[in-house]
């Protein structure tokens, strides 16, 4: 119970997704900082910024190259250099193009301009900053993988909604999509690449527009970032300014967004190790869920503060909780007045808990202990994995029985309190 209630040191996990990010980029660093710095000259862009300048190795990010205050611009990219795709189609567009089919979005769009530019038919420039994007080997969205590789994340809702992504745009560009019983040597497509960088870089650029913004996509995430950016319409040009004040080296960090691990997956392909506090359990409609639970399955705040706090935890101060402990209350159908007995509460909790049960059953084919053995496995290089992508599958599914180890746990300690009622 100690284990999954409290956590465990996760630490090795972090350093081995940062090890991962490095792996085959060490050597590339001061060559792309090169490019870098070359290509913000062709582009008529401005930065205070240098390209995983030395300090602590996190991957490609953009690092400060002085002290920087609050509120100051760092980064500015003209609209001309970017490549931008309106959210509907013009009017005039739609009409000289036929019957557009719903699926054609503005994300496959400008997948399909990304991918024209990967190729050299839009610009030189864009031709040369194509070597900065992550390769598809670098990448580990599930919409890139063979449904052989898609089963390793132990995650069926996960893998469906990938394959419906990859159905779609089979569905609109046969030609550039490999069949899904292909062989897995044809996955990824260029098309499957570009779609999984837009869908993991593009920006707003005001109400109805998004775009592929060079240089400021290199921006990594983060829940603690110190930067931000905007979009003016009037000077076209998109700007990154700090949010505080940013130490020369530090690393620029954008806004990460309160996505649950399933979603950060998908689109980023990684998950930060240690809990996300706004992850999400499956089969249960998270924030929704106490408003669209039946009343019989509604579980008292007030009593669980009581199981909790029995257990050396405080309910009404999420801060002190383990992220996993957060995310499983934030996605519980909790009520403040409950009309359910002590015994029929008892009830309520054992059917989630038997529920949670049934879905590790059914996608959890290693425990939480096998998977964080085999990735000490792979950091001490014990075990090489036959793919780096396999290692972040890996780290979603040792995240996501973590998670649910904890709600398990939880509602168990739930139950047997309300039944000494």
């Amino acid at each position: 119970t100690r284990l999954f209630f409290f956590g465990f040191d996760s630490s090795f996990l972090e350093t081995m997704a940062v090890e991962l990010v490095n792996q085959n980029r060490e050597k590339m660093i001061n060559p792309a900082n090169q490019m870098f710095q070359s290509l913000m000259v062709d582009a008529g862009a401005t930065a205070k910024l240098e390209l995983d300048k030395a300090g602590p190795p996190s991957g490609l990010g953009l690092y400060a190259t002085e002290a920087l205050k609050e509120g100051e611009v760092i980064l500015t990219v003209p609209l001309e250099h970017c490549i931008v795709e309106p959210r509907e189609l013009p009017p005039h567009v739609a009409r000289q193009a036929g019957r557009v089919p719903d699926s054609f979005t503005w994300d496959v769009r400008l997948a399909v301009k990304v991918l024209e530019a990967s190729l050299g038919r839009w610009s030189r420039f864009w031709s040369e900053y194509g070597k900065l994007l992550p390769s598809p080997g670098e990448m580990a969205q599930p919409l890139l993988m063979h449904k052989n590789t898609l089963a390793e994340l132990q995650d069926t809702s996960a893998v469906l909604k990938a394959q419906a992504q990859q159905q779609r745009l089979r569905s609109l560009f046969p030609e550039l999509m490999p069949a899904e019983d292909a062989d897995p040597t044809k996955y990824p497509s260029q098309l499957q690449w570009t779609f999984a960088l837009v869908r993991s870089r593009a920006f707003t650029a005001g109400d109805n527009h998004y775009a592929m913004v060079p240089f400021l996509e290199l921006v990594r995430l983060s829940r603690a970032p110190n930067t931000d950016f905007e979009f003016s319409s009037k000077d076209k040009c998109f700007y990154l300014k700090t949010v505080r004040k940013v130490n020369k080296s530090e690393e620029v960090m954008l806004p990460m967004g309160a996505l649950d691990n399933q979603k950060m997956f998908a689109r980023f392909g990684w998950v930060e190790p240690g809990g996300n506090p706004f992850d999400s359990l499956p089969g249960i409609a998270g924030k929704e869920a106490s408003r669209t639970t039946p009343p019989n399955m509604r579980l008292s705040r007030k009593r669980l503060w009581e199981s909790l706090k029995a257990q050396g935890m405080d309910g009404s101060e999420p801060g002190t909780l383990s992220p996993y402990a957060q995310a499983v209350l934030q996605s519980l159908p909790l009520t403040e007045a409950s009309s359910l007995s002590a015994a029929e509460e008892a009830k309520a909790a054992s059917q989630i808990r038997m529920a949670l049960q049934e879905a590790q059953q059914i996608d959890c084919k290693t425990s939480v202990e096998e998977d964080v053995r085999r990735v000490q496995q792979i950091k001490n290089g014990q075990v090489q994995a036959p793919d780096p992508r396999l290692t972040a599958f890996l780290l979603y599914r040792v995240e996501r029985k973590m998670l649910l180890n904890t709600a398990i746990s939880m509602l168990s300690n739930h139950e047997q309190m309300l039944l000494r009622k």
